[in-house]
């Protein structure tokens, strides 16, 4: 049987734990069907005024290049690990996610 589950990833800067100059950390929230399961820190952080809102990517130079491309990388890997559950599994939850 086939698996039509849907993945959903959203990034987003933690404004309420931003540091003293105005960086905050980037989250990334994975739901799954519209139900949230997890919400990670990636290891980067962005100034406020450097984030995106509308497409949830950072804005500037090249460090700012450099944690887009670290999103883009945890996207990645992300959905290929979405997609081999689905293969294996009819129904993918939070559980199986963590193995």
């Amino acid at each position: 049987m086939k698996n039509h589950q849907k993945l959903t990833l959203l990034f987003w800067h933690r404004k309420s734990k931003a540091d003293a100059k105005g960086n905050a950390p980037i989250i990334c929230r994975i739901s799954i069907e519209g139900e949230i399961f997890e919400e990670l820190a990636i290891g980067k952080k962005v100034h406020l005024k450097n984030w995106d809102v509308e497409y949830k990517k950072t804005k500037g130079g090249s460090q700012e290049k450099a944690t887009n491309q670290k999103i883009n990388e945890i996207s990645v890997d992300l959905n290929r690990q979405f997609i081999f559950l689905q293969a294996e599994y009819e129904r993918v939850t939070p559980l199986k996610w963590r193995f």
